[in-house]
C-alpha cells in the first residue's frame, strides 16, 4: 500500500468456538483517516483490541512499518506508536487528571521519583497544545462523562503516536467537543499519522473519513473510498438491506394538550436545575436537549431522586407529590435508565437474566425464595421482544456488545412496566439497526400509555423521535418546540441561547 504504515491481512478472533472477527483485511496509511463502521458486534472494537495489543488473535498476520507486527499488550503497542482511545473509559477515578494523563509513562528522578510538580506542567503544555480546557487537578471521578472522555483522548496524545484508535470517541462528547475532536483529527492527519476512527455516527464518517471498511458479522464486506458512496450506500452495507423509516411515527400535535399529565414539576430548583415547571403527559415523548452541562442530566437525576429538591414540587396525578428517593420514585412507578451503562446500568459480572431479573426482583420471591420459573419466563420473553443478541440468558453481559448491553439496560426496567420513563441519551454508542430497535420500542410503551422523557446528545434523534422538546440553558428551560417547530436550527440555535421563551421558567402544562 502507499505510504503503508498499518496492514491487517486475514485476521481472526473467535471466543469458545463463536468467531468475532473473521479473516479481515485493513490497510491503514500515513495521513488518512479510515473509518470502520458496522452494527454493534460487527467486530469492530475486538480488531481493534486486536491491533492494539489488548488481546490476542488467532490467525492471519499484522504488519507495522513494513515489519512483522504482534503486540503482547497495550504497553508494548504504545512503545511501537500505536495508540487506543476504547469506547470504555479507564481512568483511574481517584487520581488527579495530571495524574491519570501520565500514568505508566512518567519520567522518574534519581530512578524512583516522581515529581508532581513535572506532571502538572507537562498536563498543563499538553491542555495548551492541544486546546483542552480541563482542571488537571480535580480528581478524575468527579469530572463529568464527557470531561473523562476528553481527558482519556488526551491521555492518549501524551504518547504521541503514529497510529490512533478511536473507538467511539464522540459517544460521550457534546456538539462543541466533538467539533474540537474532528478539528484535531484533521490536524493530526495533516501531521502525518494514521487514524482508525470507530463511530456509529454516519455524519462525522462522512465528514471526516478518508476510507471506510464495513463490517458485518465479524466479516469485510467492503472497503471504499469516502467519496465514492453515499450514507444510503453504507447503512445498506451494514444492514444487508435498505433501512427505511428509522423514525416511527409520532403523535398528532393536536392530541397532545388533551393528554392527561403523568407528573408534574412545579419551579423546581435542584443542583444544575432552577425553576423549571413542565409536565409529562400520557403516551408522549418528551426530548431533553441542549449543550453539556445545561441541566438536563441533573433534572433526570432529580426526578428520578438521585439528587435532592431544593425548591418546588414534583406532583403525580393522584395528587400526591413525588417523594424524592429512587426507592419511592421506582413505587411510584418511575424508571430511570442512565447514561453510563457499563457503570450505573447493567452489573457487568451478572448473566443476562440476573441483569434483567434485579429491578423486579421483589416481585418474585416469597419468604426469601425467588420464583425460578416466573423469573425465566419474563427473562425469555425480554431477550425474545428487545432482539437482545447474546448467547443464552446466562451468559455474563460483559461480553455483550454495546448496543445488546443497553437492550439489557432498558429491559431491567421494561419488566418493572413504569408508567414513567427516564432515559438518558439511550442510543450513545449503538449501531444504527439497534437505535432502530430502541426507538420503536419506545414508541410502543408510548402507545401503552407510557409518558417518556428523554435526554439526547444526538440533535436528529430529537427531531425524529419526540412530540416535544424541551432546550435547556444553564439550567432552565429557554424554549419549547412542539410539532414542526422540532429542528435542529431550532435547537441548536435555543441551546446557544439565542432563542428563548420570553417566560423561562417555562409552564408546560397548558
Amino acid at each position: 500500500m502507499a505510504e503503508g504504515l498499518l496492514e491487517v491481512a486475514g485476521i481472526s478472533k473467535s471466543y469458545a468456538g463463536n468467531p468475532a472477527v473473521q479473516e479481515v483485511d485493513l490497510a491503514l496509511q500515513a495521513g488518512r483517516v479510515h473509518a470502520l463502521v458496522g452494527e454493534n458486534g460487527a467486530g469492530k472494537s475486538t480488531l481493534a483490541k486486536i491491533i492494539s495489543g489488548g488481546i490476542p488473535y488467532d490467525s492471519g498476520s499484522l504488519r507495522y512499518n513494513g515489519l512483522r507486527y504482534r503486540p503482547l499488550s497495550p504497553a508494548e503497542a504504545q512503545q511501537a506508536g500505536i495508540v487506543t482511545v476504547q469506547q470504555e473509559l479507564s481512568l483511574s477515578p481517584y487520581l488527579p487528571v495530571y495524574q491519570n494523563l501520565w500514568l505508566g509513562h512518567e519520567r522518574l528522578h534519581g530512578g524512583f521519583l516522581v515529581r508532581m510538580r513535572n506532571l502538572r506542567q507537562r498536563s498543563a503544555d499538553l491542555c495548551s497544545r492541544f486546546d483542552v480546557h480541563l482542571d488537571i487537578n480535580q480528581w478524575a471521578s468527579d469530572l463529568s462523562l464527557e470531561g473523562q472522555q476528553v481527558a482519556e483522548i488526551l491521555k492518549a496524545l501524551a504518547l504521541d503516536p503514529r497510529v490512533i484508535l478511536l473507538d467511539e470517541p464522540t459517544s460521550a462528547l457534546g456538539a462543541a467537543n466533538t467539533r474540537w475532536l474532528l478539528g484535531l483529527i484533521r490536524k493530526l492527519k495533516s501531521q502525518g499519522r494514521a487514524v482508525l476512527f470507530i463511530s456509529h455516527r454516519m455524519s462525522e464518517v462522512l465528514e471526516i473519513a478518508d476510507d471506510i471498511t464495513v463490517l458485518k458479522d465479524g466479516r469485510k464486506v467492503k472497503t471504499v473510498e469516502r467519496s465514492d458512496v453515499t450514507e444510503a450506500d453504507i447503512i445498506r452495507m451494514m444492514v444487508g438491506r435498505d433501512l427505511k423509516d428509522i423514525f416511527p411515527a409520532k403523535l398528532p400535535v393536536g392530541s397532545l394538550h388533551s393528554l392527561p399529565a403523568l407528573l408534574s414539576a412545579e419551579h423546581l430548583h435542584a443542583e444544575g436545575v432552577h425553576g423549571v415547571s413542565f409536565a409529562i403527559r400520557q403516551g408522549e415523548v418528551v426530548g431533553l436537549a441542549g449543550l453539556e452541562g445545561q441541566g438536563q442530566h441533573e433534572l433526570l437525576l432529580t426526578l428520578f431522586g438521585l439528587q435532592p429538591v431544593h425548591s418546588g414540587t414534583i406532583a403525580l396525578p393522584s395528587g400526591g407529590t413525588l417523594a424524592h428517593s429512587p426507592t419511592s420514585s421506582i413505587r411510584d412507578g418511575i424508571a430511570f435508565v442512565p447514561v453510563d451503562r457499563r457503570t450505573e446500568g447493567i452489573v457487568l459480572p451478572l448473566s443476562v437474566a440476573e441483569n434483567i431479573a434485579l429491578s423486579t426482583l421483589d416481585r418474585r420471591s416469597l419468604w426469601g425464595w425467588v420464583k425460578i420459573k416466573l423469573e425465566q419466563e419474563m427473562v425469555r420473553d425480554t431477550i425474545r421482544d428487545l432482539a437482545i443478541r447474546t448467547p443464552g440468558p446466562n451468559a455474563p453481559v460483559e461480553y455483550l456488545s454495546g448496543g445488546n448491553q443497553q437492550k439489557v439496560a432498558l429491559g431491567k426496567w421494561l419488566v418493572a412496566h413504569p408508567r414513567i420513563l427516564l432515559l438518558d441519551d439511550p442510543t450513545r454508542g449503538v449501531d444504527i439497526e439497534t437505535r432502530r430497535d430502541i426507538y420503536y420500542r419506545i414508541r410502543e410503551l408510548g402507545s401503552q400509555g407510557v409518558g417518556i422523557l428523554l435526554n439526547s446528545t444526538d440533535t436528529i434523534e430529537l427531531v425524529g423521535l419526540c412530540d416535544r422538546v424541551f432546550v435547556m440553558y444553564e439550567g432552565r428551560i429557554a424554549l419549547e418546540l412542539v410539532g414542526s417547530e422540532i429542528t435542529e436550527e431550532g435547537i441548536v440555535s435555543a441551546a446557544v441561547g439565542l432563542k428563548r421563551n420570553s417566560d423561562t421558567s417555562h409552564e408546560n402544562k397548558k
